[in-house]
């Protein structure tokens, strides 16, 4: 880490030396022109590190504080990838860019992450603040701030029990809520899930005997069912599975009734947004999948996989405002964006709630 910050000093320079001497220039022209500059001595020391240390971080990565790779030995962190402050990489971990050649194109990662040995995260995704990944994962989702994720692909399984999961090292997923470990309905539930998980794989089984037979004439049908394939594979990659086979139930609200009502309020968010990258000021949109999924596991206190509307009223208040600026809420409850008084917040978000609740008794 030493080295890398010693090598991204000398990278950040040359990009503000380039900068300087082409004030003239567009922005993006510039942009453009400063991905082809390269430092020398930043890669000199980028590549004396990597030979040493088996640890291939780009001098271009941001590494915050008291960030800790334990063992370190095939490391890989992107250039334009973000390690938040206190997070915790077991050796194996690679954070890969999305395939294009220059770009915002790497992972970014939260404060006080956990990510296990193994683990891969691809692409231009967030990890939460005190997100816990379990070894061997492979991410292509954002994962919201408080999740525990693993497999391939990664599926969230609970939220993280600690304040501080990349200090406390829980690399066997001790200190977790699983959703699996709730009694009452949550059990019903998990029964109901593990019958229809048996009843696909006996399904699955049963038909791969009679591929062999009918490869020839699935051949024909292949071409018109891509579009169909697509999305069974999107939702293959969703994080939340786990969460969305949760059947709802009078007086509570699950996950998916919770995405399908706050992805419907369309919003305009700020350039500052942290939580939305790439975001258009000029067009309104849902919230992100990953902001809702991180309220619905602050209110999911007993890993049941729904939250009582009880429950809802009582503590979403202070959840929202947590998770969505002012901004988001007033725009939402509200239809005004102008700056306004706690008070007005206060009651904006209480508005909110209440219309939430109403769709939920409504359906």
């Amino acid at each position: 880490l030493v080295c890398h910050r010693a090598a991204r000093q000398k990278w950040i320079l040359q990009q503000y030396m380039y900068d300087t001497q082409n004030t003239n220039t567009s922005n993006k022209t510039r942009r453009k022109k400063r991905s082809s500059r390269r430092s020398l001595s930043a890669l000199f020391l980028q590549s004396q590190a990597s030979a040493a240390f088996a640890i291939d971080i780009h001098p271009g990565a941001t590494i915050g504080a008291g960030v800790m790779f334990d063992h370190g030995t095939g490391i890989v962190i992107g250039e334009t990838a973000v390690v938040g402050d206190g997070c915790t990489l077991l050796h194996g971990v690679t954070l890969g860019g999305s395939g294009k050649t220059d770009g915002d194109r790497h992972p970014k990662v939260g404060r006080d992450v956990l990510i296990g040995a193994g683990t891969s995260i691809i692409g231009n995704i967030k990890i939460g603040n005190r997100a816990k990944i379990g070894a061997g994962s492979i991410v292509l989702r954002p994962i919201p701030e408080g999740a525990t994720a693993v497999g391939v692909p990664a599926r969230i399984i609970g939220r993280s029990l600690e304040a501080r999961p990349g200090t406390n090292q829980d690399t066997s997923l001790l200190d977790v809520g699983h959703l699996a470990t709730g009694g009452g309905d949550n059990a019903d539930n998990n029964k109901s899930i593990r019958k229809q998980q048996k009843l696909e794989s006996s399904v699955v089984t049963s038909t791969t005997a009679t591929l062999d037979s009918t490869e020839e004439q699935d051949k024909d049908s292949s071409l018109s069912s891509d579009s169909s394939d697509t999305k069974k594979d999107s939702h293959h990659l969703c994080p939340y599975q786990n969460y969305t086979s949760v059947r709802a139930r009078k007086g509570t609200i699950t996950f998916c009734q919770l995405r399908s009502i706050l992805s419907e309020y369309k919003c305009i968010y700020s350039k500052e947004e942290g939580n939305n990258i790439n975001s258009n000021n000029n067009k309104k949109r849902g919230i992100d999948l990953q902001l809702i999924g991180a309220i619905f596991l602050e209110l999911d206190t007993k890993h049941c996989g729904y939250i009582t509307v009880n429950t809802f009223q009582k503590k979403a208040p202070s959840v929202f405002t947590k998770f969505l600026s002012s901004d988001i809420i007033e725009s939402i409850a509200l239809n005004t964006t102008s700056n306004s008084s706690s008070e007005e917040q206060q009651q904006a978000t209480q508005i909110l709630v209440d219309q939430v609740v109403n769709k939920v008794c409504s359906e």
